[in-house]
């Protein structure tokens, strides 16, 4: 083992340099596989053994410039730190503060460009706000300015695009504030997305923001963000954004910018910071698709390095998208609907997206193969159940495997929690709430009625058309998978079995 670690330690030593003087794709992937070896053995050994792998770890990662990579490899030494010795401790320590920046990256001087985006419902109140804290305001129809010492700003009533200045260099903040659609804005948004120029703190202003935030964080990496991580109120985003203003303007720190929110009277924690480590739970650097971190302990043991749009990465980027979707929309039933089958403690969060599983299952006679893989874990002392996708259908669109993903989790929640087989009742809740992702984050119709005809011809539902159920999805704008959607529903299939039989 020793002899191992000691050629481990200099191979590590001899790609120090590798990270800026070789920025290739395959001078990345041999840092990251380096790097995952020597975490192992800090996690596996003990005594000066581990301290040795640790100090190599701390050498490699301080001289890496792909910033994904570093932050991976410093928050993996976190669960370990109790085997570190004091200094590497104050190296972890000093490491962190650089990968979860203190304060936003803003010029010097001149003018600080930030751009809001604002939702219907709540354009007038807030250009209203800028007004009141100060700022010249100019409003011509759906935009704005506001303007305030070196704060320049341009408001638009819209949800749509959010992402769409990301590279301008120019421009240094990019605010949401409005609904999150259960995450539709910020993934359609990401859609659109151009790749990012120039540094940026991203804040959205709306329910759930760690829902989306290894998506949004994948693909703008070197972003910072501001997010919320539960349900969001309007006079407390208001609170955050004028004291975030005050703080830019001022160019102060996130802790200062927090104790500026505080003297508004209202509460903060439901705001993570780019400084705050507890964002290592939403953090996909990697982007294949499983998450790297779960109950504040590696869940993601390698870095995978590969291009952006290498298939088995897109392929569990879908799957993510589907399993971060179903938690909140399993959340906001428990907690909205009227006569809930399921109480918020019994799902919040218990859906852990995987990635793409190492082989396909076995196919079962007269069932569908599975789009899904799922494990029952423990993690933290409580059951979750880690979601994989079967590698056989990596290459199906986006909105047929999430929508397939959908209706097999929400299966297995059900057995899970109610000790019993899914009813048709209970599959037909799985139907509407994978009718309500394509509502949300499909982008077209087309898309949207693809995914519904091939769920019900795979899954054995009779012949039924996006435009009915979204029209059963929409009769509730408050709640999802209610009794009378559900009767509805049960209706229209028997209508249409009846149909088919009688063919």
């Amino acid at each position: 083992m020793w002899r191992s670690l000691c050629a481990s330690i200099l191979v590590a030593t001899s790609l120090l340099g590798s990270a800026a003087a070789q920025p290739s794709l395959r001078a990345r992937s041999d840092r990251a596989r380096e790097l995952g070896q020597l975490l192992d053995t800090v996690r596996r050994s003990s005594g000066s053994e581990g301290r040795e792998a640790a100090a190599a770890v701390l050498r490699l990662s301080g001289g890496e410039t792909a910033l994904p990579l570093r932050k991976y490899a410093l928050v993996s030494l976190l669960s370990t730190r109790s085997k570190l010795d004091r200094g590497q401790r104050a190296e972890l320590k000093a490491g962190l503060r650089e990968v979860f920046p203190g304060k936003p990256a803003l010029p010097a001087r001149g003018p600080i460009e930030i751009r809001h985006y604002i939702g219907e419902e709540f354009f007038r109140g807030e250009v209203a706000a800028y007004r009141r804290e100060g700022f010249a305001v100019t409003v011509r129809g759906d935009h704005a300015t506001a303007s305030r010492g070196r704060l320049h700003v341009k408001i638009e009533k819209t949800d749509q695009q959010i992402f769409r200045e990301m590279n301008d260099p120019r421009v240094h903040v990019v605010i949401f504030s409005g609904h999150a659609d259960v995450g539709g804005v910020a993934e359609l948004g990401l859609l659109a997305g151009p790749r990012q120029r120039g540094k940026k703190l991203v804040v959205q202003l709306s329910c759930r923001g760690v829902q989306t935030m290894p998506l949004v964080s994948g693909r703008y990496s070197d972003a910072q963000l501001i997010v919320t991580r539960r349900e969001s109120l309007p006079d407390e985003d208001k609170n955050i954004l004028l004291a975030l203003l005050d703080g830019l303007e001022r160019g102060e720190s996130y802790k200062q910018i927090r104790a500026r929110a505080r003297k508004g009277g209202l509460p903060i924690a439901n705001y993570l910071f780019p400084d705050s480590i507890d964002g290592h739970r939403h953090l996909d650097l990697d982007r294949d698709g499983r998450m790297d971190f779960a109950g504040g302990r590696p869940h993601d043991r390698s870095f995978d390095v590969a291009p952006a749009r290498a298939p088995r990465h897109r392929a569990g980027q879908k799957l993510l998208s589907a399993v971060r979707f179903l938690n909140s929309t399993n959340r906001y039933y428990a907690e909205d609907t009227p006569r809930a089958l399921f109480s918020i403690p019994e799902v919040d969060n218990k859906l852990l997206a995987g990635g793409v599983a190492p082989s396909a299952p076995a196919s079962k006679a007269g069932r569908p193969t599975p789009v899904t893989v799922m494990k029952t874990r423990q993690r933290g002392g409580e059951k979750v159940h880690e979601v994989m996708l079967n590698p056989a259908l990596a290459r199906l669109p986006k909105y047929k495997l999430a929508a397939g993903a959908i209706l097999e989790m929400e299966n297995r929640m059900t057995r899970s929690i109610l000790g019993r087989p899914p009813t048709q009742r209970d599959q037909l809740r799985g139907l509407l709430f994978a009718t309500d992702y394509l509502f949300r984050i499909s982008p077209s119709y087309e898309d949207a009625e693809g995914a519904v005809k091939w769920v019900c011809k795979r899954y054995g539902f009779p012949k039924l058309g996006y435009s009915e159920l979204e029209a059963i999805v929409r009769s509730d704008s408050k709640n999802l998978g209610t009794d009378k959607q559900l009767d509805r529903l049960e209706r229209l299939v028997a209508s249409r079995q009846r149909a088919e039989a009688a063919r």
